[in-house]
């Protein structure tokens, strides 16, 4: 019996123009061909194709072996169209579509699964997250010729299940939760082990300051401690710290889902410390902090479309970093040098550090305690 074909499909691109974007897109791109790599050797998958506007890429790509969907920089991109478009002219049955860096710490046993899943069952989409995907593993492909095709890659499993796939989730781990969307990411990656060498070689060569998410580990590290988790941050992660140590948390979650329901676009965006953010300013904010938590981790983007702001990368990037001199839009500047001056590590990020980020931080404690 001829076995089916199963078919990855990565998509990289970008515009990134300012330094700090330029350095994001640096370490994405090692990290997307690591993952190619790592998507090549394994068995139960019959080819990798990517879809990318950076011609450096594309031909680093094509000397892996992996089929390249090139195109320049088009202002118009629409995701579901263009997946639509590479499943139909490839005849494809059996997808796993993903970003370049959204899974950077899956294994080839990870991906085999997935494969062996699209093979074994039929109408099936396989996700790496209930509301957000951004791994997304379904079967037929030609489905996608019968609904409303996702502009985002985050709508793609929801648009699935609503088309009457059934859902199966990965089995959930700190690695499938894991994203590199930002800095935070960046750096929380850099602290993994077992990185493709070009991630390694990549991430070796950053100047940022670190210092603050070290003292973050090192509060974390501490038994008991006083531990603030806010935005979308869902329950696998805080089930794994209560598992694994005494401290106490504290959780604001909100706005799960904001980007695959499309709430943040909708003006639809309503966050409980938006609202007392709003209410006591910045610095007050911080202090407040600073009595209620030893180590903050905060999802700034639900904080940031709350008070319905449209921001840059640059901006979103500097502020992660804690370079509030560089951030042009002059609330987030001040919010960011609020923080910047706490008493307690608060670190800035995106979905990826509630989730998977601080899982891995986590994580990494609990293995060191076995090593000693």
């Amino acid at each position: 019996m001829v076995r089916e074909k199963v078919v990855a499909v990565i998509f990289e691109g970008g515009n990134g123009t300012t330094t700090v974007d330029q350095l994001m897109t640096a370490v994405r791109k090692e990290v997307t061909l690591d993952t190619c790599a790592k998507l090549l050797a394994v068995p139960g998958i019959d080819e990798t194709v990517l879809c990318t506007n950076y011609p450096d890429l594309a031909a680093r790509a094509a000397g892996l072996g992996v089929a390249v969907d090139y195109r320049g920089a088009d202002p118009d991109f629409h995701f579901g169209l263009r997946l639509q478009e590479v499943v139909a002219s490839r005849g494809l049955d059996n997808v796993i579509c993903m970003g370049g860096a959204a899974a950077p710490l899956l294994t080839g046993e990870d991906l085999g699964w997935i494969a062996g899943v699209l093979r074994e069952q039929k109408n099936i989409a396989v996700l790496n997250n209930v509301q957000s995907a951004d791994l997304v593993g379904f079967t037929p492909a030609a489905i996608l010729s019968q609904v409303e095709l996702p502009a985002l890659d985050n709508q793609l499993g929801l648009v699935l299940r609503q088309a009457g796939l059934r859902r199966l989730l990965i089995p959930n781990a700190a690695r499938v939760n894991f994203d590199l969307d930002t800095p935070t990411d960046v750096m929380i990656l850099a602290m993994q082990p077992g990185l493709g060498e070009r991630t390694r070689a990549a991430l070796s060569g950053l100047d940022w300051d670190w210092s603050r998410l070290r003292a973050a580990v090192r509060v974390l590290e501490q038994p008991s401690s006083e531990v603030l988790v806010t935005g979308r941050v869902g329950p696998p992660v805080v089930t794994y710290i209560n598992m694994n140590f005494t401290h106490r948390m504290r959780v604001i979650s909100e706005e799960r889902g904001m980007k695959a329901l499309g709430r943040d676009t909708k003006g639809q965006v309503i966050s409980v410390l938006g609202y007392l953010l709003e209410s006591v300013g910045p610095v007050r904010l911080v202090e407040f902090l600073e009595k209620m938590c030893q180590v903050a981790f905060m999802d700034t983007r639900v904080l940031f479309h709350h008070f319905g702001k449209r921001l840059t990368d640059h901006d979103r990037f500097n502020s992660d970093l804690g370079r509030w001199q560089l951030i042009a839009d002059p609330e987030v500047r001040a919010f960011t040098q609020a923080v910047q001056c706490s008493a307690v590590p608060i670190i800035l990020g995106g979905h990826s550090l509630v989730s998977g980020g601080l899982w891995l931080l986590a994580e990494g404690l609990v293995s060191g305690r076995g090593q000693t």
